[in-house]
């Protein structure tokens, strides 16, 4: 049960019981973070981005996965797969260890914006904004990929700890923590530059109302140039791997409808909530609530997609889906939970049971549904177990923009014997044709889901998540094996 300081008084008289009572909280808190980021953290299959990351932290050395991350990976950005490959040589590999590290970098988080809270404004919004941390359904679901975004996030919360205890104390080796927080951020994903121009604008506000050194602040941010230059021109000489379309001002207006749940109208109710814990009456007028905290949380959540958008109308689209926006969810929630801890208390708990039911919906239908992704796992275990015949796989996918993603997840997940090829290649048309003798050809078709039932098919021989496998050659028929792109 969540406690609010302002509700009643602590259980315990003394220093101790009081520090007790403060901790109760974030403890039930943190219980809840790690029981939704563990369950179920391996039961789906790894989909083509997990995979390209596996590959990357399984490469022998530093250097062998830096020459295949210009290869694989278009983002291009080598500071997961370095932490990962570290994390894996501790405590094992395999795609469970992989996902726990995320998991482990999901809960940092919620502990991070309890901390930032509690600093930036008081101890109630530090609880509540850990409280929809932990709920959250994207940052439970990207908690539980073997991919960059839950790192991103973890970081972006660490560099604004980072700024505002320099505000508090410009002292050198805290300049460059905050330098090194923001580099940290661009070797993530390029995404984190725009992160980084979050921190430029508020940091310009608050020179300019004399509440930074503004020869420290600049020496700081001149570190995280330097450290980030030699590996800028990387970020700078490639497109996007997939076309995406220019989206709409409605879809920058939603950013935050996936970060709690509900209908866009619930919008108006959390933009009513933020507005009265910004806002406080003070001898007859309206007053600023810590106004420092507010600015620097108004500017990490809107300056980013903010010019996300601008610059996928002036030049590449980059805008998209939640993923790439994740990063200010964090400061969203604190918005959402400074609002909270003034609100009056019943209203308070109506408000966050309706935000926690809300919740459930997304997390089910998505981080836990079971059929969301294809199970490339199980198909491949069941072709593993033939070990009487020779299997030869061929992957078609119905998508033309991800035709190599089936593919790679396939020869991932397959023992490196199993030949693997795309359909149309000559390899792929030279076995299906005439296949020698003892081959079975499995033939890789992926579907949407509109295209049916897979079950339903003629010559299934056994069915997955998503998938359904059937065979030619070694005496079987026509047949193949048919799911769902698991994008």
């Amino acid at each position: 049960m969540l406690h609010d300081a302002a509700d009643a008084p602590h259980p315990r008289a003394g220093p101790q019981g009081r520090r007790d009572a403060d901790w109760l909280p974030l403890a039930a808190i943190l219980l809840v973070a790690v029981t939704l980021r563990a369950w179920r953290l391996d039961a789906k299959s790894l989909w083509y981005d997990e995979v390209v990351s596996m590959r990357l932290a399984e490469a022998p050395g530093p250097a062998a996965m830096l020459d295949l991350l210009g290869r694989i990976d278009g983002t291009r950005a080598p500071l997961h797969p370095l932490l990962l490959h570290a994390w894996m040589g501790v405590f094992g590999g395999g795609s469970c260890s992989a996902r726990a590290f995320s998991a482990a970098l999901g809960c940092g988080t919620v502990i991070l914006v309890y901390v930032l809270g509690r600093r930036a404004w008081d101890d109630a919004t530090g609880r509540w904004g850990a409280w929809l941390c932990a709920l959250c359904p994207p940052l439970v679901a990207y908690s539980q990929e073997v991919r960059m975004y839950a790192l991103l996030v973890f970081l972006a919360v660490l560099s604004w700890l980072a700024f505002l205890a320099f505000r508090r104390r410009p002292t050198r080796s805290l300049a460059v923590a905050y330098g090194l927080s923001l580099a940290a951020m661009a070797y993530t994903h390029p995404l984190g530059l725009f992160m980084i121009a979050a921190h430029g604008l508020v940091g310009l506000v608050a020179l300019a109302r004399g509440l930074l050194p503004g020869a420290r602040w600049l020496a700081a941010v001149a570190l995280a140039g330097a450290v980030i230059a030699p590996w800028l021109p990387r970020y700078l000489d490639h497109g996007t791997d997939y076309p995406m379309p220019r989206y709409s001002p409605r879809f920058l207006l939603g950013v935050p409808i996936e970060y709690i749940g509900g209908p866009g109208v619930t919008l108006l109710a959390w933009g009513a909530l933020i507005a009265a814990g910004l806002l406080r009456p003070r001898d007859g007028r309206v007053a600023f609530r810590e106004p420092e905290a507010w600015a620097a949380a108004v500017g990490w959540f809107a300056a980013p997609p903010l010019l996300m958008y601008a610059y996928s109308w002036a030049s590449r689209p980059i805008f998209g889906p939640s993923r790439y926006h994740l990063f200010v969810a964090p400061a969203y929630m604190l918005l959402v939970g400074a609002g909270l801890a003034v609100s009056p208390r019943r209203a308070r708990w109506a408000l966050a049971a309706a935000m926690a039911a809300l919740t459930v919906p997304a997390l089910m239908s998505t981080t836990y549904a079971s059929g969301h992704k294809a199970d490339w796992r199980s198909a491949a275990a069941w072709i593993r177990e033939r070990r009487d015949e020779k299997a030869f796989v061929i992957v078609d996918a119905n998508d033309e923009r991800f035709r190599r993603e089936p593919l790679e997840t396939a020869r991932y997940y397959l023992a490196p014997d199993v030949p693997v090829e795309l359909a149309g290649s000559e390899a792929a048309c030279r076995v299906e044709n005439s296949p020698g003798p003892g081959i079975v050809v499995y033939h890789v078709s992926c579907l949407a889901p509109a295209d049916g039932d897979p079950d339903a098919r003629e010559g299934v021989m056994a069915s997955f998540h998503g998938l359904a496998v059937t065979r030619v050659g070694g005496g079987g028929g026509p047949g193949s094996v048919r799911g769902g792109p698991g994008r």
